[in-house]
Parts: structure tokens; sequence; C-alpha cells
């Protein structure tokens, strides 16, 4: 009745022009509410089937992430997490236009089962992030015995002070946390496809944005890509990884967690950062630009990135990434060796061979040039903005000519 009442007041004191851009917010804005009830509804369903297990393992913790054309990076990010002792790792699968992504996943899962690839397509589409992140919920609370799950991209890796602690050490520390974030540690530039663990040739930047791990049984209504949204009434003890914790107000039933937190203590013991590869070297950053949003597929090229810029690095982030590693600013040998068995085992090498071939500079140009001149023409706001800084915006003014 309230909302009702609102929008006939405003409807009287609007002019004629201004109705029809009113009606489009009130009609986004109930597609909005439906689509967060729509995922509150599957992640209560999840929560109710958490809650009936007759098995839990303490300390244990799950991923979710959702995956498209990420071939060249997919084992690598899959690696990490089983070599860090993460238990399930459910990929949702959508949009993924280069078809190679899901064939490496496949290899991988039949050598590790607890790999799970779940297409998320549909969900995607409808939901977008959260829609995927939901239906992989859902997915875990079906058989995972974990007590905690993380959700992540591929391009972001979870570690630890000291490094050579697993997940479980991690977790020992924190008994009473409902929900522990970590703060987003940047790395701008690269050498093409460098490990994203080397931090020896990267600009880092420290932040105040976090990703969160939760504990399962939480009364969960949304899944982000930073935190979860979880029942204003209950409960939720939200802290950093040095403890500290972290306020919400409730707003219409629903806590949304903050997305920022106080910087962790750099030399602290038990803090947890994820090591997040932002911008990868100029090729891998100019050919993923090549790939619009799910969304946006009317626009060839992606629409939020700013260029490759690399920022001005403070004297907290290098000394974060000698606190992880040493001197050297990377992860020890037997991490590299632990990689390249893994790859060995899966089965996997000639696929992320073929899947790397298609980052290149003549496959970027090639690409370029293909587009149409009034297509280039028409999104010049976008790709000025989005290939600052790369040998190819030359390419594109040329092609606009």
């Amino acid at each position: 009745k309230t909302i009702k009442y609102i929008t006939t007041k405003v409807l009287n004191i609007i002019q004629e022009e201004q109705r029809e851009k009113f009606a489009q917010h009130l009609s986004d804005h109930q597609k909005e509410s439906e689509k967060i009830s729509k995922h509150r509804q599957i992640c209560e369903l999840a929560t109710q089937q958490i809650n009936q297990r007759t098995k839990v393992t303490e300390n244990t913790c799950d991923v979710i992430c959702i995956a498209s054309n990420e071939g060249p990076y997919i084992a690598e990010f899959i690696h990490h997490y089983l070599y860090l002792g993460f238990s399930n790792i459910f990929i949702g699968l959508n949009n993924d236009s280069s078809g190679e992504t899901g064939p490496i996943i496949e290899s991988i899962a039949k050598k590790f089962p607890n790999i799970h690839l779940i297409n998320t397509d549909q969900a995607h589409q409808l939901g977008k992030q959260r829609g995927s992140n939901c239906q992989l919920y859902s997915e875990a609370a079906r058989f995972s015995t974990s007590s905690h799950c993380m959700v992540v991209d591929v391009d972001e890796y979870w570690v630890t002070t000291p490094f050579s602690n697993k997940i479980s050490d991690f977790l020992r520390a924190f008994p009473e946390a409902d929900v522990i974030s970590s703060n987003w540690f940047h790395c701008h530039g690269g050498d093409l496809f460098g490990n994203p663990l080397d931090l020896s040739k990267t600009h880092l930047r420290l932040t105040s944005q976090v990703k969160s791990l939760f504990r399962y049984g939480l009364e969960v209504t949304s899944l982000g890509a930073h935190v979860p949204w979880v029942k204003a009434t209950q409960s939720c003890k939200h802290v950093n990884s040095n403890n500290q914790s972290i306020k919400t107000k409730p707003f219409n039933g629903i806590r949304r967690l903050q997305k920022n937190a106080p910087i962790a203590r750099v030399g602290e013991k038990h803090s947890s950062w994820v090591i997040h590869r932002h911008t990868r070297s100029e090729i891998e950053y100019a050919c993923k630009l090549l790939y619009p949003r799910p969304n946006e597929k009317e626009i060839p090229f992606k629409t939020n990135r700013t260029g490759f810029i690399m920022p001005k690095e403070r004297p907290n982030s290098r000394q974060l990434a000698t606190n992880l590693f040493g001197k050297s600013h990377q992860p020890p040998n037997d991490y590299y060796k632990s990689l390249d068995d893994f790859i060995k085992r899966c089965e996997i090498y000639d696929a992320i061979r073929d899947a790397r071939s298609r980052i290149s500079d003549p496959e970027i140009k090639t690409k370029i040039n293909a587009i149409p001149k009034s297509v280039i023409a028409k999104h010049k706001s976008v790709w000025r903005k989005t290939f600052r800084k790369t040998r190819y915006l030359k390419l594109l003014e040329e092609r606009m000519k």
C-alpha cells in the first residue's frame, strides 16, 4: 500500500517525458525484487538440507566459483585450492564460448572426484553471478560434509601467513566466527602466463575490499561475490582475519554484510589474504577485453575495465609479499612441482597449451580486424577507456577511420 501511495504521488508531480523513465525504474525494481526472492528461496532450502546433515567434518572448507573461458587458467586455480587442503570445489560453467574450460575440468574430475562441474547457464542468465552462486550452494548442500564454504573467482587465490598453513590450520584459530573476510591483494601486470602467486614481477595493491568464507548452517539469503547476505534475525559474528569485528545494520529483514573491512596487520600470524590477478600481462589483459560480459553481448568489448594502468605500490603491499614468500616473493619450489605433477596426472598439458595458444598478439589483432568498422565507431567510448595504455588502442583508432 505504501509503495502504491508513493507511486501515485510521484506520477502526479513529474512531467510527461519523465513518466516513462520512472516506469522503467519501477519495472527494474520489481524484477530485482523477484530475483532476490528467488535466491532467498533457493538458499533457505539449501540451508535446511545443511542443517539436517548427520556428519560434519570440522575445520574443512569448500569452494564455490563460476567460470567462463578460463581454459588457460582453471587448472592452476583448482590445484591451488587442493594444495591448501580445501575439500570440494563446485564450479559453475556458463557463457563458455571457447568450449575449452569444461573439458579441462572434466579431465581433472576423473582424477579428483571432489571437483564438481555444474552448468549454470540458465541461472546466470536469470540472476547473473548471484544466480549461479545460489545454484552451486544448493548443489553443495546435497552432499558436502564440510563445515565452511568460500565464494571466489578463478583469478582469486586465498593464502594465509605462514603460507605453509592449510585451510584447516587457519579455521582452528576462529572457532567462534560465522564469517571470516580476507582483504583483496590486487596484482597488476606480470609475465605472459606467469604463475598467479609470483609476486616478484607485478605491481601490488592491498585494499580494504574483502572476499569471505562462511560457516555452513548460517541462514544465507543470497550469495554475492564478496560476502553472503543472511537473515537479520540470526546472530552473525563477522570478522576480518585479525579477528576484528565487522558490524552491519540489518535492513528489510536481511543483513547485507560489509564488502570492506579493516586491512589486516601484515605481520600477523593466521592473517589471510586473497591474491587477485586483477591485471595479467598486456596481451592477456587485451584478450580478456574481447570477451564481452554475458549481459552485454551486443557490445564486443568488456566494459568494466579502465585500461592497462599500473598503480603506485605502497610499502605495506611489498612487505606482505615478503612475509608470504620471503625475499623471492614467489611460492616455494614444492608448490611449482606440485602444480607440474598435478597437470601430468590429469593429462591436461596439451589442452592447456591449446587454450593458451589463442591468447597472442596475432590473435588479438585478427579479432579486432574482424569487428565491423561501424561497430567499432559505435562503441568508441568503451574501448578508448578499456584499451588505454595498450598497443591495440592505435589499431582500434585506425580501424575507425
